[in-house]
């Protein structure tokens, strides 16, 4: 009877199962916050790719009508698909399992021109960097495939970090796919760009480089902020508020998990709390349970003088502020 059961199962698996081979077209769901809102409805608009090529765990696609500019260098898809065949394994097994949402076992890297989609129309902050990748679960769920956007003109680096930081994204978003606030993306932000340490590239991330100068100079004239007290509206990508917030966010994770912590065991139990313990709960409620469960803190009171004062204190020293 239990191999009969596990025939079904198997059946219905490979019957809902979608895969894509390369020269195949698809398109797939996007969002343009500034684009979307003059034309589309809800933002949401659905454009052609084309498939590249497959990996073991990647399927690249490429944005089918591209500028000339905007055509990502040849051996770019290649590239991607095997660092992210790295990446798949490693992240997964240190955060846990993405979505398979399309049954089959593999990740859809989507290459597209992304800096178009979003700066065609927008006033650009003077000095700020462009976006180099976007993920969104629920476009997932209503594609019902598992997959990432990312800018198809970008360095190897920064190309690598995308990877790294969007599927983080994949992990974290489908063990919580209804964040009871969807602006407040502290936690999952901090440990996204955790996900771009791993990846071994965040000391020379542009990108991150950025934000952490943003956060260098505020400290510089005592300015903190919490990432994590669910105020900031983390898709104001034009507010230095949030960069500052993706910065500090990322090194209060990685004070604790590197710190206070000296074993990768304890560091994947804090973080299993963080995104798998009270799912869709807010940044700061993920945050005191894993800290309160962990005995970092004694109290919900402690959190606010820890942060402010022992974490001020690491920040300080580690960027070299007087």
């Amino acid at each position: 009877m239990k191999t009969l059961l596990c025939l079904a199962y198997l059946s219905v698996a490979l019957l809902h199962a979608t895969d894509y081979n390369p020269g195949d077209t698809v398109s797939f769901w996007q969002f343009d916050p500034v684009k979307g809102g003059e034309v589309f409805e809800n933002g949401y608009y659905q454009t052609d790719f084309v498939c590249r090529l497959k990996g073991e765990h990647s399927i690249i696609f490429v944005e089918k009508e591209l500028k000339p500019k905007s055509v990502p260098p040849a051996g770019f898809a290649e590239k991607l698909r095997d660092r992210f065949d790295w990446l798949y394994p490693t992240l997964s097994n240190y955060f846990g399992p993405p979505s398979d949402l399309d049954a089959n076992g593999r990740f859809i890297i989507a290459v597209a021109d992304i800096r178009d989609w979003f700066y065609y129309s927008m006033e650009v902050t003077a000095g700020m960097e462009p976006i180099l990748g976007i993920y969104w679960y629920p476009f997932n769920q209503k594609q019902k495939n598992d997959y990432l956007t990312m800018d198809s003109v970008q360095s190897d680096i920064e190309a690598y970090g995308t990877l790294a930081h969007e599927f983080f994204h994949n992990i974290y978003d489908s063990a919580n796919p209804e964040p009871l606030k969807v602006p407040d993306r502290g936690v999952n932000e901090a440990l996204a760009n955790y996900a771009l340490y791993l990846n071994g590239t965040i000391d020379i991330d542009k990108y991150f480089q950025w934000q952490v100068s943003i956060l260098k100079k505020d400290l510089e004239t005592g300015k903190l902020l919490d990432p994590f007290d669910g105020s900031h509206d983390y898709f104001d990508i034009s507010n230095p508020d949030i960069h500052h917030c993706y910065a500090a966010g990322y090194h209060f994770v990685y004070y604790i998990a590197n710190y206070i912590y000296d074993s990768p065991a304890d560091r994947r139990d804090f973080f299993t709390r963080l995104i798998y313990e009270k799912p869709n709960a807010t940044s700061r409620e993920k945050l005191l349970n894993a800290m309160l469960g962990l005995n970092i803190i004694a109290s919900e009171a402690e959190y606010t003088k820890y942060y402010n004062e022992k974490f001020r204190y690491h920040l300080l020293q580690i960027l070299d502020i007087d």
